[in-house]
């Protein structure tokens, strides 16, 4: 491959290198209160979350509001019933679009709503977000409960900033453009930004009926209801952004930057139009496909993962036509490439479609050149792309942004696994030259100094980024409580290169390439030998969280070995202590394992990659578990993720919450700014239950292993139904019983064979085409 062309821009400096560094070099999620309470819904790629009582608070740096492409629309929306706060009686937002809060009143004020007693007004306020029409509609019913005439005054108050999400993260304080003042058209409040990437921003609020009082941002009524009354007002916020003064054609050619080292929406339509037309030619998309059902006797069960489901469905976004996961609300709504590709991996058995929508996307966006700014080199997969403005004006690099270490042999890993799932070499043959171009960066550029690990470092002399998915400033340490110093090789990423590289030697075989394969196989045998040499802690009885500058390891007891279990590169007759290290009260809280061992310097229960736990990361050490034959453990994970899941609100779990011990308390701590709902979160469930019930897809010979099945203690039986393996389609039922759990096919349609091995009871195996053994 010939050298490619190192981008240069006018008007780069070292100032702009500063903001970059100061965004990815911090060690929390988010500067803002927390959301740990919020009710959150989203529809498309508009969202929008607030307190459990409806509000948005006017004041205060807080992440609540209404979002659209990485610009808060809205950071106020506070009522005030009979001159007070009112008083919260329910609120749920389970549906996704929609949102219900009832409210009552808090009693009567002073100088205020002629006395109204308390609990006598019932406000039932109900909240539906579009997409298509940006459109956030609220309808509020008031009704007296009393026996009495009522008279009271209804305001509502707003606030909008039109701040970019690094500025709500306090990440980069930063509003370049012109915010306007509020203006009142008849019924209409219009509120206004100019940003400085030549579009305007607007959030037009209507009411009906029209509001007696408008002043400023305040909208207001004075009410009236006799006995029983009801009344209704609706308010409609609908967000736009179009062209501002001065904007002109975008450029056509990606070559073409801005001098500010933006990128255009062209660029942006471009890009995503790859994707869209391998969409129309894989035919229908993953938005019509449907996912794997899952019942059960345990209605606690059958709600977290209806919930799981549900926010992966939730979660789903557009780019040009392909889909994708979105990472999480509020603070990743945006393709990302290793959440979108770890959530497709661990939803491979409920949909497929999405993952095979995913690799075009994050083909479409995959590296052409060197650029430093953008930490962008030729076949490297994306870390994140932003379209907000700051994005689009280059004072953030994330437009897109490379800056990630694994996304690219992650992606390499998601092509082969989908094709273990469907049996197909034609989106393995689409993507031909993207997996070259990705392999090649993992030999070229993915190693900066030659020691046969892929690596990391800053492109800014100022400081260290992480680039693994422990990507906070502070998550990767030494044992005396320092950082690690660039090039810094995570022990897990060597395991993401090593199973790419042995997985996808099977493609290139089925392809006829066998030269391709033998040459990919021995690079990863080559790399075990070398992992086990270097990384390898024979005092610790486990593996390096990573090794760094000069190869010198940091030599902490982490999670991290527990995802190289996942890759299989770990030597299994060393596979026993890493169990151990990680089933230890120092790594296992009884919810989940621990990022980082309560025995560390650095370990910090509420500490962003410092010792709290990870659904996602507990679903992939279960995974390595249960590969290396450690069912007992991996089901332990499992049984303390469910539980985990049951006790927070809706049954949704987090990104991340603390690493509290169970012992301390009832129910699993709250990380202050997780967000909720999360891709790789979400996706933990679906693929824990993968794990338990040791589903083994061969989709190419037409079959599906069911290997030694398991249940978590309080499921009795369990049922999936439109399993997909290949072209073909089965229903299976899981039943406990005395001597263990049984399996029974109740359903396959088409060419497939679904073996059984159940634990001392041997392997036997269901006829292909089976007729339905089983009732619904």
């Amino acid at each position: 491959m010939t050298q490619a062309p190192t981008s240069h821009r006018p008007g780069s400096s070292d100032d702009r290198h500063d903001r970059k560094h100061q965004v990815l070099a911090r060690g929390t999620a988010s500067a803002a209160q927390s959301i740990a309470d919020a009710l959150v819904i989203k529809d498309r790629d508009v969202f929008f979350l607030c307190r459990p009582d409806g509000e948005v608070p006017v004041e205060g740096r807080h992440g609540f509001g209404l979002y659209y492409n990485d610009c808060r629309f809205l950071r106020g929306y506070e009522l005030r019933l009979a001159d007070g706060s009112a008083d919260r009686l329910a609120s749920s937002a389970g549906d996704g679009n929609a949102m219900s809060i009832e409210l009552t009143n808090p009693g009567a004020q002073a100088g205020g709503s002629e006395g109204v007693p308390k609990e006598r007004i019932g406000v039932a306020w109900h909240r539906r977000l579009d997409g298509e029409t940006l459109t956030l509609r609220d309808t509020l019913g008031l009704e007296n409960f009393g026996v009495e005439p009522a008279r009271f005054p209804l305001r509502l108050r707003f606030d909008a900033r039109f701040e970019d999400v690094f500025d709500v993260r306090g990440l980069i304080r930063d509003r370049p453009g012109t915010l306007h003042a509020p203006a009142w058209h008849g019924r209409e409040l219009v509120l206004g930004y100019d940003g400085a990437d030549a579009r305007t921003r607007t959030l037009t609020i209507s009411f009906s009926p029209a509001p007696q009082v408008r002043h400023g941002t305040e909208a207001g009524w004075d009410i009236e209801l006799g006995p029983r009354e009801r009344r209704q007002i609706t308010v409609s916020l609908v967000a736009a952004v179009t062209p501002g003064r001065g904007a002109g054609a975008d450029d056509d050619a990606w070559s073409d930057e801005s001098p500010s080292g933006g990128i255009t929406d062209e660029q942006i339509l471009r890009r995503g139009r790859r994707a869209g037309a391998g969409r129309r030619q894989g035919g229908r998309s993953p938005s019509a496909e449907r996912f794997t059902a899952v019942r059960s006797n345990s209605r606690i069960l059958n709600g977290i993962v209806h919930r799981s489901l549900r926010d992966l469905q939730i979660l789903r976004s557009d780019n040009a036509g392909a889909e994708y996961f979105a990472a999480g609300v509020p603070w990743f709504v945006a393709l990302f490439g290793r959440d979108s590709v770890i959530t497709s991996i661990e939803s491979l058995a409920y949909d497929p479609a999405v993952a095979e929508q995913t690799l075009r996307v994050l083909a479409a966006w995959q590296g052409e050149r060197v650029d430093d700014y953008r930490d962008e080199a030729p076949g490297k997969i994306l870390h994140e792309l932003r379209v907000g403005e700051l994005a689009r004006i280059g004072a953030v690099p994330h437009h897109p942004f490379y800056g990630s270490v694994d996304s690219t042999p992650l992606f390499c890993l998601l092509v082969a696994r989908h094709a273990a799932w469907t049996g197909s070499l034609d989106l393995f043959r689409e993507l031909g030259r993207h997996v070259d171009a990705a392999l090649e960066w993992i030999d070229r550029y993915g190693d900066s100094d030659g020691d046969g690990f892929v690596d990391y470092g800053s492109s800014t002399s100022r400081g260290l980024v992480n680039q693994g998915w422990k990507d906070s400033g502070d998550g990767i340490v030494n044992a005396d409580g320092s950082l690690a110093t660039a090039p810094i090789a995570l022990v897990e990423v060597q395991g993401y290169v090593f199973a790419a590289r042995r997985e996808l030697a099977d493609l290139y075989e089925r392809t006829g390439d066998h030269e391709r394969a033998g040459r990919l196989r021995a690079r990863a045998e080559e790399l075990r030998r070398r992992f086990e040499e270097r990384f390898w802690m024979e005092d610790a009885g486990t593996y390096a969280l990573a090794l760094q500058r000069d190869g010198r390891a940091c030599a902490v007891v982490s999670s991290n070995p527990g995802q190289a279990l996942w890759t299989g590169i770990v030597a299994p007759e060393r596979a026993h202590r890493v169990r151990d290290a990680l089933m230890t009260d120092d790594m296992f809280s009884g919810w989940g394992v621990r990022t980082l061992s309560r025995a560390e310097k650095r370990y910090n229960p509420i500490g962003y990659h410092l010792g709290t736990v990870w659904p996602h990361d507990n679903a992939m050490i279960a995974a390595g578990l249960r590969r290396y034959g450690f069912a007992d453990d991996a089901h332990r994970i499992a049984a303390g993720i469910a539980d985990a899941a049951a006790a927070f609100p809706e049954y949704r779990l987090p990104e991340v919450f603390s690493g509290y011990p169970r012992a301390r308390f009832d129910v699993p701590v709250h990380y202050p700014v997780a967000c909720h709902p999360q891709a790789w979160a979400a996706g933990s469930v679906p693929s824990l239950l993968t794990t338990l019930l040791g589903l083994e897809p061969d989709a190419f010979a037409h079959e599906l292993h069911v290997v030694r099945p398991m249940l978590v203690p309080s499921v009795d039986w369990l049922e999936l139904r439109g399993l997909r393996v290949g072209a073909a389609q089965c229903d299976l039922r899981f039943d406990r019983t005395a001597s263990g759990i049984s399996v029974e096919v109740l359903r396959i349609e088409g060419d497939l064979r679904v073996t059984t091995e159940l634990g001392q009871t041997g392997r036997r195996q269901a006829p292909a085409r089976a007729r339905s053994a089983g009732g619904n």
